[in-house]
Parts: structure tokens; C-alpha cells; sequence
């Protein structure tokens, strides 16, 4: 290949179009039930997604002063408890999102479809001005990168739980860090550093008022990267340098997010003091097999969900795997960015996730004792999601090999390169009907009282209806009547022992009655105020 055809294959790999055209590529995979579909199917399934998009409604809810919603931190569940927000995360910092849809006439199901396709859109696109400015990689690569980070098989095997799917507020900070660290070299003016510092807080603020396991392991990971950047001469340089010319920022900076996080802070407080330290089960500890399960709807890898290896519990916690093909290019990458410094405290840094939380012989892992002493610890228990972090160093290596490819080889060789990486990140789809969804929150609503303090809604016949607890809190703000169900990371004490609340024969039933009882005794409530009402339960959903 001549010099002329190479320079001419590297300017087409400058060309902005290949940003939109991998944004575009990474939506359609991703989205496609919905897209193709006109927006009648959700992304996600009928249980943690309605509660992800319940929790988004009713921010809008108190944010508007809708019936129901006087408190953010009290809606219409877990009757008459307060506080239950703070039992799950809090969605505050990506609310505004969502908003914006339901102020322009969206319904709830539509404003968070549209909440998830720029959750999406903004990881992707953040982490790209990232990998341009941190990396100097070509628009081409960076936009793979990009997209390896926005949409890869550990995203889409969150795409229930899409509090953990939203980054890019930990890519602000780590953007922020990148800004600071080389503010010196940069010749960065002093305006512009104050700003960063800015940024890093500002971003952890919003992280924190969003979701929390994020921040946990991403946090970890960062206090390991600067531990082993202190054993540096340059990074306990930088260290120093940025904090004796910036205390007085520094100071302002981190006082401000205290205040702002202090009302977050108190809650969950308060949250882990009344619920005492969480457990943490053995299959909640990531296994070396957990960076090889890419969960059973992956197209490619879902097969290995079927071999006896990977057969144990939760293994849905366990999704880290990002494909044999992609580990290859990410390692070359890697390796290849080896001298930069960003690429060494980042592989370092997940390195020492790897071994913390590694589920040992004997059950056994470093994060039992670590987890006493890091701020949240004590309340996390699905350690394993800890391979969400992965994904920022692999997204490195990935944009850093197809960099390389390019400058040694043809333009069509870097993209048969990543060829086979595409093609394992994608995943089956995952969605329900809207409508559906909407006409039995509707035909429960129009048989609940409406002379009532509150209503605990129960199912009988057929199997148990896993979604029934969702369908009644849906059904609250339909009804306009609070209701005794509920579920969130947390339950309400010791009283509430309605967490199963379908029966099929007399014994059950008389179960779930003293169980009502004994919340309404421990509550204080009149009997008379609250009514049982039981549905048949769903037809059991085809996935």
C-alpha cells in the first residue's frame, strides 16, 4: 500500500461521519424492539424496569405537586412507611431527562423509552469527546471505543436495570481527573482547572443522586488508581502540585458537594441504621467464570448459561463476559497504549477490583473486611456487577487497537478487526408490550375503593405473578390510593412479610391475612381503611 492510498484511507477515518454512524448502529442493535415496533415495546421486562420507571415518575410526580407524591422520599408504597425511596436508587441526577418528556405530553412507559434512548446517546457520546481528548485516537476509533462502552454485552445484560447502565456521570469524573492530572503539561490556564475540579465533585454529586453501585466500584477503583500513582515520583508530583495550587478550590469544591449530597447522604443513613449491615451472600461474589457469562440472551455466548460449569445461583449478577474476540483486541490495544500513563492506572485499577472482590475457596474474598470501611459497603450485595467497571479500560484498548490498525494496516483491516467483536456484544431482545402492561394496571385500578386509606393487591389461580407487586404500584397512581405493596432494595421491617402475596389454596391465603394483620398492627392502621383486593394472576410471560 502506497503512501498516498494510506494517507487517504487515515483522512477517511477522520470523518466525523463515523461518530453518528456508530451512535446510530449501537441505538438500532440496542433499541431495535422498540424502534421497529413504533414504540409499543419497552426495553427491559415488566419487573426492576417499571420499578426503575416508577421511581422516575414519581420524582415527576412531587416535582409537579401531583396527588400522592407531597414527599420524593415517601411515594404511594409500603403503606404508611416513609423513607422508602432511599431503599433503592434515587434517579435524581438523570431525572431531568425524563421530565422533559412527560412536560412535552409523553406518557410515562414512552418518557422513559425516550429517557433511555439519551441515556445511551450520552454515554456514548461523552465517552467519545473522552477518548479524543484523553487518547488523541481517530475519530474512527474512537467512535468504536465509544460504542464498545456505550452498548457492549454487559449494558445490554443490564437492559432491566438501567440505573446501572447509566456512566456517564463517572465518565465526567474520570474526564475531570484526566483535565487536572495533565492541566501542567496542557498548559491548562488556571480557570480551566478550577473547572475540572468543579466537574469531578459536581459529577459525584449527580452519580450519587442516581445510582449507587456505580459510584461504588468506579470510586474504589479510582482511590486504587491514585494509591498506586503515589507509589510513582510523577504521580505523587501531580498530586502534590494540583493540591498546593488549587486548595482553596479544592476546599470550596468539596464543601459544596457535601451540601449538596447531605440530604442523600442523611437518607441512606438513616436507611442502613434501621436495617443494620446487609449480608453478603457467597453467589453474589463475582467467580473467575463471571468474566466469561455473558447472560443467556447473548447471541453468541448465551449457550454457556447451559453447561454445568456456569450452573449456580443469581447468575444474572454475573454478566461480565465480553466475548473471546473482544478480550483479544482489547488486550492488543492495551498492551499497545502501555506507555501511557492513563492506561496503566486504569488496567491497574480494575485489576484491583478483580482481586478484592473475588469470590475465593472457602467462600471467602477481601471485600468482607474492605467492605466495613468503604462509605456504602455494608449496604451493597451484588459484588459481581462490579465487572461494569471493565468496561472503561477494555473501551480504551478497543478504540487503541483499531488506532494502531490503522496506522500500520488498511482501513478495511481495522474494521475486520473489530468485525467479530460487534458481533458478540449483541444480545436477543428484551421487551414487553406497553399496552398490555397498561390495560392491567388500568383493570385493577377501576376495582380499588375509593373510600380507603390504602389496598394490598394479591393474585390468585395459575402461577405466581412475579410482577404482581409492580402492577399495584402502578396501580396506585392510577387509583389515586396509596397501597401496602411494594419492592425495592429494601422492605419496611421486620412487620412486612408481604413480599409473596399469591395463594392458590386456603392455608396460603390465611397466611398472607395474618401477615396483613400483623403490618397493620405494627402500623397503627384501621383494618376497616384498608382493603384487600385479589386478581388472577397474569398469564406467566413469554421471554
Amino acid at each position: 500500500m502506497n503512501d498516498a492510498s494510506h494517507k487517504h484511507e487515515r483522512a477517511i477515518s477522520q470523518s466525523p461521519a463515523w461518530t453518528a454512524a456508530w451512535w446510530l448502529m449501537g441505538i438500532v442493535v440496542t433499541a431495535y424492539p422498540t424502534i421497529v415496533n413504533g414504540f409499543q415495546l419497552v426495553q427491559g421486562g415488566l419487573g426492576d424496569s417499571r420499578l426503575v420507571n416508577f421511581t422516575l415518575e414519581a420524582g415527576y410526580r412531587w416535582l409537579m405537586g401531583l396527588p400522592l407524591a407531597e414527599s420524593f422520599w415517601s411515594p404511594p408504597i409500603f403503606f404508611p412507611a416513609t423513607g422508602v425511596t432511599a431503599y433503592t436508587d434515587l434517579l435524581l441526577g438523570v431525572a431531568p431527562l425524563y421530565w422533559v418528556a412527560r412536560w412535552l405530553g409523553a406518557a410515562p412507559d414512552t418518557a422513559y423509552q425516550c429517557w433511555m434512548l439519551v441515556c445511551w446517546s450520552l454515554n456514548y457520546l461523552l465517552f467519545y469527546l473522552l477518548l479524543r481528548r484523553s487518547l488523541g485516537t481517530t475519530i474512527l476509533a474512537s467512535s468504536v471505543g465509544a460504542w464498545f462502552f456505550a452498548f457492549a454485552s454487559p449494558r445490554m445484560a443490564a437492559i432491566m436495570h438501567q440505573q446501572l447502565v447509566i456512566q456517564f456521570f463517572m465518565v465526567l469524573v474520570l474526564a475531570a481527573v484526566v483535565e487536572i492530572a495533565g492541566s501542567k503539561s496542557r498548559n491548562a490556564s488556571a480557570t480551566h482547572t478550577r473547572a475540572s475540579i468543579a466537574l469531578f465533585f459536581a459529577a459525584c454529586v449527580l452519580q450519587l443522586n442516581t445510582a449507587v453501585y456505580p459510584l461504588l466500584y468506579f470510586g474504589t477503583g479510582l482511590v486504587a488508581a491514585t494509591a498506586i500513582a503515589v507509589l510513582s515520583r510523577s504521580g505523587r508530583s501531580t498530586i502534590v502540585d494540583v493540591a498546593r495550587s488549587y486548595p482553596a478550590t479544592i476546599a470550596a469544591c468539596a464543601a459544596g458537594a457535601m451540601l449538596a449530597a447531605a440530604p442523600t447522604i442523611l437518607h441512606y443513613r438513616d436507611a442502613a441504621a434501621a436495617f443494620g449491615s446487609r449480608p453478603l451472600p457467597p453467589h453474589h461474589l463475582p467467580k473467575l467464570a463471571s468474566w466469561l457469562l455473558m447472560g443467556d440472551h447473548s447471541l453468541v455466548w448465551g449457550w454457556l448459561h447451559d453447561l454445568p460449569y456456569f450452573e449456580w445461583a443469581n447468575r444474572s449478577l454475573h454478566h461480565n463476559g465480553i466475548g473471546i474476540s473482544a478480550m483479544v483486541v482489547c488486550s492488543i490495544g492495551l498492551w499497545q497504549g502501555r506507555d501511557r500513563r492513563i492506561v496503566r492506572l486504569m488496567v491497574a485499577a480494575v485489576a484491583v477490583l478483580f482481586l478484592i472482590t473475588l469470590r475465593l475457596p472457602g467462600d471467602w474474598s477481601f471485600w468482607e473486611p474492605l467492605r466495613h470501611i468503604i462509605p456504602g459497603g455494608t449496604s451493597a450485595r451484588a459484588i459481581a456487577r462490579v465487572g461494569m467497571v471493565l468496561l472503561y479500560p477494555a473501551s480504551f484498548g478497543v478504540a487503541l487497537a483499531i488506532d494502531s490498525a490503522l496506522s500500520r494496516k488498511t482501513l478495511g483491516v481495522a474494521l475486520a478487526l473489530i468485525a467479530p467483536v460487534v458481533v458478540e456484544q449483541i444480545h436477543r431482545p428484551m421487551a414487553y408490550d406497553k399496552a398490555m402492561a397498561r390495560a392491567r394496571v388500568t383493570e385493577i385500578a377501576n376495582i380499588i375503593p375509593q373510600d380507603i386509606d390504602a389496598f394490598l393487591l394479591t393474585t390468585t389461580d395459575g402461577p405466581q405473578d412475579r410482577f404482581v407487586h409492580e402492577d399495584a404500584m402502578w396501580v396506585s397512581f392510577s387509583a389515586g390510593v396509596p397501597t401496602v405493596n411494594g419492592r425495592y432494595g429494601k422492605k419496611p421491617g421486620k412487620c412486612w412479610q408481604l413480599r409473596d402475596v399469591h395463594y392458590g389454596n386456603r392455608r396460603k391465603k390465611a397466611k398472607i391475612r395474618a401477615n396483613l394483620d400483623q403490618w397493620i398492627e405494627c402500623q397503627d392502621l384501621n383494618p376497616e381503611r384498608i382493603a384487600w383486593v385479589s386478581v388472577r394472576a397474569r398469564p406467566p410471560v413469554v421471554k
